[in-house]
């Protein structure tokens, strides 16, 4: 997996700006990062902001882990940037740092930092592992009874990265205590949700097997999406087997095909061309060929061309982007390949049109975009562009 992200690294310093962005596409939820993989993404941000024509990549690369030296260098532009929205998105990848790092450093953290939530970090580090674990069950019950929070749901996973960090044995309480928490109507509890993070976490292959019944049975959009990053996060073999059996189940495809995408194995290439051809259904295919082309696959190009002649599900995604891109990351030449690159600019300024004319205003201080690549945020599976947008 190096050697890929090598490849996916390289990809984000390319000057060609859909490039880039599929690659953090690629990246985003993979769990192949390193913690340097950051300054490599931010001198590809620096090669779009250089062009304002360009959409940059700075709002969506916010899941990279960062180091010392990462942070050190996003204080360092949050300082010296004159845009008020590049402020925003460089402090928000400031919170994707570690509890340690962000305590170490909080009296050089921007003023941009909520000082509240800071104080809710150095409250969490002086708390005993009881007390510690009193408080996560207290902010799960607070959860089931306000709804998902994301800074809060942030904030506990925050609490239970630092009991694995103090070597709290976990294992035997998820193992044993995962089922109890789903209720008669198929949702599962907070409690229930922070431990398939945990399972995540500790890349606990007993757990395999519940977490796929999770995406099948459990009727619950948060419950699929952790279970999802969980079984990408442990992305053995077995979890390709397992997903690969249910992969055409109508209430978790979008998700099991999206898991066989990010685990960059033969294994689950080799599921991702099976299942393609085991199936009829356009939506499915389209969701299959987009996985092949997050691998790279050279196979999936002429199953990809053979779709853009005979039609594919375009209210999903667009294919053509996938294509380009795995075409000039392989150095593949195609005759075609210049008229892929006019319809995706064209479509970038079709969008942009449509943004800048919409009727409703933001609301006032910084917008907080979706990408229009992006998963849309209701939940539907699509992009954001075929989507809400």
């Amino acid at each position: 997996m190096t050697n890929f992200l090598e490849r996916m690294e390289q990809a984000l310093l390319n000057e060609d700006q859909f490039v880039q962005q599929y690659a953090v596409r690629i990246l985003k939820d993979s769990y192949l990062l390193k913690t340097d993989t950051l300054l490599t993404a931010l001198k590809g941000v620096d090669i779009g902001l250089k062009n304002k024509n360009r959409v940059t990549i700075l709002p969506h690369i916010d899941f990279l882990p960062i180091s010392e030296a990462g942070l050190k260098e996003i204080i360092k532009r949050f300082e010296s940037e004159p845009k008020l929205e590049n402020k925003h998105w460089y402090a928000k990848l400031l919170l994707n740092a570690s509890t340690n790092l962000l305590l170490s450093y909080r009296n050089e953290l921007p003023e941009y930092i909520n000082r509240g939530f800071l104080e809710s970090l150095e409250k969490m580090k002086s708390l005993d592992n009881k007390q510690l674990s009193l408080e996560l069950i207290e902010l799960a019950q607070y959860l089931d009874e306000n709804g998902h929070q994301p800074e809060n749901f942030s904030l506990a996973k925050r609490m239970m990265d630092e009991l694995l960090s103090r070597g709290e044995n976990l294992d035997v309480k998820l193992e044993n205590g995962l089922q109890s928490k789903l209720n008669q109507n198929n949702f599962l509890s907070f409690e229930g949700i922070f431990m398939i993070y945990l399972i995540g976490e500790l890349r606990n292959e007993n757990m395999i097997t519940e977490l796929v019944d999770i995406l099948c049975q459990v009727d619950d959009y948060l419950a699929h999406e952790e279970a999802m990053k969980a079984l990408i996060k442990i992305g053995t073999d077995a979890v390709v087997n397992q997903v690969e059996q249910i992969a055409f189940n109508e209430n978790s495809y979008f998700y099991t095909i999206d898991i066989l995408g990010k685990i960059k194995s033969k294994s689950a290439h080799e599921a991702l061309l099976r299942l393609f051809s085991h199936t009829t259904n356009k939506s499915i295919q389209t969701l299959i060929a987009d996985a092949l082309c997050q691998h790279l696959s050279v196979e999936a190009i002429p199953l990809v061309e053979n779709m853009l002649q005979n039609g594919y599900d375009k209210s999903l995604l667009d294919l053509e982007e996938p294509l380009y891109v795995n075409l000039i990351l392989n150095k593949i030449d195609k005759p075609y390949l210049n008229n892929l690159r006019m319809n995706l600019l064209a479509e970038d300024r079709r969008l942009e049109d449509l943004q800048q004319h919409m009727v409703a205003a933001p609301p006032a201080g910084i917008k907080e975009t979706v990408g229009r690549n992006d998963p849309c945020p209701c939940g539907s599976g699509k992009k954001y562009k075929k989507c809400c947008l």
